[in-house]
This record gives C-alpha cells, sequence and structure tokens, in this order.
C-alpha cells in the first residue's frame, strides 16, 4: 500500500469516492435487476393471470347470461321478444368467442390449458343444447323449450361450463398467488441482499472514509503538533515524512524549514552575541575616542597658538628678508662700483709700472754714463779725479735708482697681480651677491606665502578644533547608541531564547556588561565641551625664542648652498 500512501491528496479522494461509487453501483446494480426481475414477474403475473381473468371472468358472465337470455326466450310469449333475447345470446356468444382466444394467449401451464381445452369442449357440447332450445322456443313451443332446457343433461352441460370456467379462473389464481409469493420471495431475497450489499458497502465505504481520513489527517495531527511545538518556540521536534503526497510534502517543508530555523536562530544568537561583543567594543572604542577628540581638541588649541605665534616670526622674518634683500641690492652695487675701481687701480698702476719702467731705463742709461764719465776721468788724471768722484757718486746714484726702480717694479708688478685678482674676485662676488639677492628675495616671497599658509593653516586648525569637538560629541553620542545596541542586543538574546534548538548555547549577558562597563568608563572619563571648560589648557609655544624687531635670526652654519660659491 506504499504506492496509495504516496498518491496525491486528489488521487486518494478520487480513488476513495471512485471505490465508493463503484460500490454504489453495485448495490443500484444489483437493486436494479432485482427490481427488474420482480417487475418482470409482476408483469408475467399480471399477463399470465391477473390480465386473463378479465376474459375469463367475461366468458363466465357471458355465459350465465346465456343461461337467463335462453330461459327468458324459453318463457316469452311474443316473437319480438324471442328475437330479442335471440339476438341477445349471439351476442354474448360472440362476446365469449372474442375472449376465449384473449384467454388462450395466457396459458402457460398443463393444468390451465387442459382446463381451458374442457371448458372449449363443454361449450362446445352445450352450443347443439342451446340452438335447440332457441329453435323451440322461437317455433312457439315454449313448454318444451323449457322442459328441454331443465333436462338433466342440459343442465349438467351448463353446469360443466360454469366448472371449466371457475376451474380455469381458480387455476389463475392460484397460480397468480404463487406467483405473488415467488415475487415477494424474490423481493424479499432482493430486499435481503441489497441490505446485505448495502451494509457491506457501507462497511466498505466507512472503512475506506477512515482509512483515508487516517492517512490523510494523522500527518496533518503531526503537522499541527509541530506547528504548536514551533509556535512554542521548540525547534527540538523531530519530523518525519512517510509518504510522498501533499501531507508528505508538507511535513517535508516543515522538516525543511525547521532545520533552516534552527540554522537562522543559530546565526541569530551568534550575531546577538556578536552584536553584544561588537557594542562592548564599539562603547570602549567610543569612549576612547572622545577622549582622544579631547586631547586632540587640546592639542589643536596648542597649535593654533603655535601657529598664530609662527605666524607672527613668518611675518618677521619677511620684513628682514626684505631689509636683507635691499642690503644684499646695495652690496652689489657696491661690488660692481669695487670692481670697477680695482679695474681702474689695475690701470693706473700698470701706467705706474711703464713709468717706473722708463725710470729704470734712465738709472741704466745714468749708470752707463756715470761708467762711462769715470773712465773718461781715469783717462784725465789728475784733473779728472773730481770729476771722477761726481762721477761715482752719479753711478751710485743711478744704481739706487735702478734698484728702488727696480723694487717699485717689482712692487708695481705685484701689486697688479693683486689687483687683478681682486678685480677678478670682485667679478666673480657680483654673481654671488646677485645671487643672494636673487635668494633673499625668494626667500621674502616664501616667508611671505609662509605668513598666507600659516593664517590658512591657523584657520584650518580652527576649524579641526571645532570638527574634533563635533567628532567628541559624535563619539559621546555613539557611545549611548552603542548602549542602546548593547541594550537592543540583549533584548534580542532574550527574544531569541525563546526557540529551543536542542543545543546547549548558553545566552551570554553581554549587553548588561556592556551598560555597565560603559557608564563606568563614562565617569571615568571627561566630556568635551567648547574652549576651555574641557580640562584642558592650550599652552602656548614659547619653548622656542624667537628674536622679534632686532633682526634676522639667520642661521650661518654652513649647509649645501655653500658649496654654489667660490671659497678663497
Amino acid at each position: 500500500m506504499t504506492w496509495f500512501h504516496n498518491l496525491k491528496i486528489a488521487s486518494k479522494l478520487i480513488v476513495g469516492f471512485a471505490l465508493v461509487t463503484l460500490i454504489a453501483c453495485v448495490i443500484g446494480a444489483i437493486g436494479i435487476t432485482k427490481i427488474m426481475q420482480i417487475e418482470k414477474a409482476d408483469t408475467e403475473m399480471y399477463e399470465l393471470n391477473a390480465k386473463p381473468m378479465g376474459p375469463i371472468l367475461t366468458t363466465a358472465v357471458a355465459f350465465q347470461r346465456i343461461r337467463v337470455n335462453y330461459r327468458e326466450i324459453a318463457l316469452e310469449q311474443t316473437n319480438e321478444g324471442k328475437v330479442k333475447f335471440s339476438n341477445r345470446i349471439k351476442e354474448l356468444q360472440k362476446t365469449i368467442d372474442d375472449n376465449l382466444p384473449e384467454i388462450e394467449k395466457s396459458l402457460k401451464s398443463e393444468e390451465t390449458k387442459k382446463a381451458y381445452a374442457d371448458i372449449k369442449a363443454e361449450l362446445a357440447k352445450f352450443a347443439p343444447h342451446l340452438d335447440k332450445i332457441v329453435a323451440l322456443a322461437m317455433d312457439g313451443k315454449n313448454d318444451q323449450a323449457v322442459a328441454y332446457m331443465r333436462s338433466d343433461s342440459v343442465a349438467g352441460i351448463a353446469r360443466s361450463v360454469d366448472d371449466s370456467i371457475q376451474k380455469l379462473a381458480d387455476l389463475k389464481i392460484d397460480l397468480a398467488k404463487k406467483k405473488s409469493d415467488a415475487n415477494t420471495a424474490a423481493a424479499k431475497a432482493a430486499v435481503a441482499m441489497t441490505g446485505i450489499i448495502l451494509v457491506l458497502g457501507v462497511a466498505l465505504a466507512v472503512g475506506l472514509g477512515i482509512f483515508l481520513s487516517r492517512i490523510i489527517s494523522r500527518p496533518l495531527r503531526s503537522a499541527v503538533d509541530v506547528s504548536n511545538r514551533l509556535s512554542e518556540g521548540d525547534l527540538t521536534v523531530t519530523i518525519e515524512a512517510t509518504s510522498k503526497d501533499e501531507t508528505g510534502q508538507l511535513l517535508a517543508a516543515m522538516h525543511n524549514m525547521v532545520e533552516k530555523l534552527k540554522g537562522v536562530v543559530a546565526d541569530v544568537k551568534s550575531a546577538a552575541d556578536n552584536v553584544a561583543a561588537g557594542s562592548q567594543e564599539l562603547s570602549s572604542s567610543s569612549e576612547e575616542m572622545s577622549q582622544g577628540a579631547t586631547e586632540q581638541a587640546a592639542a589643536a588649541e596648542e597649535a593654533s597658538s603655535s601657529m598664530e605665534q609662527m605666524s607672527s616670526n613668518i611675518r618677521q622674518n619677511a620684513d628682514n628678508a626684505t631689509q636683507t634683500e635691499k642690503i644684499a641690492l646695495k652690496s652689489a652695487a657696491d661690488a660692481k662700483q669695487g670692481g670697477t675701481a680695482v679695474a681702474e687701480t689695475v690701470v693706473a698702476m700698470k701706467e705706474i709700472a711703464s713709468k717706473i719702467s722708463i725710470i729704470e731705463e734712465i738709472a741704466r742709461q745714468t749708470n752707463l754714463l756715470a761708467l762711462n764719465a769715470a773712465i773718461e776721468a781715469a783717462r784725465a788724471g789728475e784733473h779728472g779725479k773730481g770729476f771722477a768722484v761726481v762721477a761715482a757718486e752719479v753711478r751710485k746714484l743711478a744704481e739706487r735708482s735702478q734698484k728702488a726702480a727696480g723694487e717699485i717694479s717689482e712692487l708695481s708688478a705685484s701689486s697688479v697681480q693683486v689687483a687683478e685678482e681682486a678685480g677678478e674676485m670682485l667679478t666673480r662676488i657680483v654673481p654671488d651677491i646677485q645671487r643672494t639677492a636673487e635668494l633673499v628675495q625668494e626667500i621674502s616671497a616664501a616667508c611671505k606665502e609662509q605668513d598666507t599658509g600659516a593664517e590658512q593653516i591657523n584657520k584650518a586648525i580652527q576649524q579641526l578644533d571645532q570638527v574634533i569637538q563635533q567628532n567628541a560629541s559624535a563619539s559621546e553620542e555613539m557611545a549611548s547608541t552603542s548602549e542602546e545596541l548593547a541594550s537592543q542586543a540583549e533584548q534580542l538574546q532574550e527574544t531569541i531564547a525563546f526557540f529551543k534548538t536542542g543545543e546547549q548555547v548558553g545566552l551570554v549577558r553581554k549587553a548588561a556588561a556592556v551598560r555597565q562597563f560603559a557608564a563606568k568608563k563614562k565617569a571615568a572619563i571627561p566630556h568635551l565641551g567648547h574652549g576651555t571648560s574641557n580640562g584642558y589648557h592650550a599652552e602656548p609655544a614659547t619653548s622656542r625664542k624667537v628674536a622679534v624687531g632686532g633682526g634676522v635670526d639667520l642661521n650661518l652654519d654652513s649647509d649645501h648652498l655653500d658649496d654654489q660659491f667660490e671659497k678663497f
């Protein structure tokens, strides 16, 4: 019967109603058959027994009336009356002749056929006697007709005809009674058989109904029980689908639903625990973020104060750079003028050197002339001694002049070389000074840009301070939200605890711990306000001492820019 269990409910109902219909059809067919048999028997009884009683009775009545009429005709004195009775007798004979074939049609048994044959035989015997009585009466022989009519032979034949007709009638009545009894017995048998079959059909239908109701209602009761247990949150229910019909599919679907619900509940429990833990961490992080934002706000205020001081220093540096630029430009101009003066000095020294060379030449010529004079004085003897002395002195003077001129020439040459080197140095220094002036200009421009940038940074820091304060406020709100989230997580855990999955999963009360932890931490950490009400005061950046109004505080230590200059 597994195949029947696996049928769809509609198919089961169709099969059940088909069987009930078949039973009803069998009962109906049997009942109809029996009724038709009874109807046929009743029809036969009517056609063969009841219906022929009419012609039999008509024949009997007609024969009795014939007997009355032939008595009347025997006693009638008038011809008209005799003719009337004679005609009536003929009509009655015709009536008997017309009914005899009808009676003959209904004869089936031998007894009735024999009784019918006796009737015809007795009527045939009676006919000549009747004709004789009528003839005597019509001839006016009424007395003879009456005497003949009352004779034993005629009266005996008449009684035989009545007895034959009565016998046939009795046979018909007896056959009708037997047929009626048979029909009654058949009807009772049909009723009994129909009742038995009906009882069996009803019992089978009831059994089939109970069977169908059980195989349909049992899974439904199981589904209802499962639904009730599910409504109570019990997910440990075991669902077994033993059929493949709609109820089996329903139980299989409920089994899948329970399994998925177990997974969902487990996931929700895990998620609730994770939310509780996450809300705890979020609350802690929010409080730490709030504290960090408070410290950042204080640092931002301190940075803002430092930026204001640095902006002032940058402006002072810009002013000093501008003054340095002017000095550098003036130094460049002075260096150019010094270079020109050195160049002119070199030219003058070269001219002096050329003049000194003339003096050297004069001294050399004077020395030669003194030498010649000494030679001539030596030739003159005593007369030339005085001239020799003068020549010697002139020679000494010439030698000294030549020596002095040589020294001056060497000094001039050395001075020219030094002047040329000084000119070359000034020539090289002028571009460096100009480069320095340009760098100072760039420094001045950079200082101005730094001043602008410092102001922007200061504004940005102030905005950052506001943002940090807003973030701190948002962090406090986040902490409050995380506390609410922890409360919701706890409520979710309590709600999900409604479902029983059969697993020993403890519902961790993390949300309450979160709120206690957050409340303690919130009480321990100061809240961020606005201005200096947060407990943190920004100290100005006074650790660096910057000379203000006293020139530029320059770092004159060597750096990589010094490599661009030529060292002497």
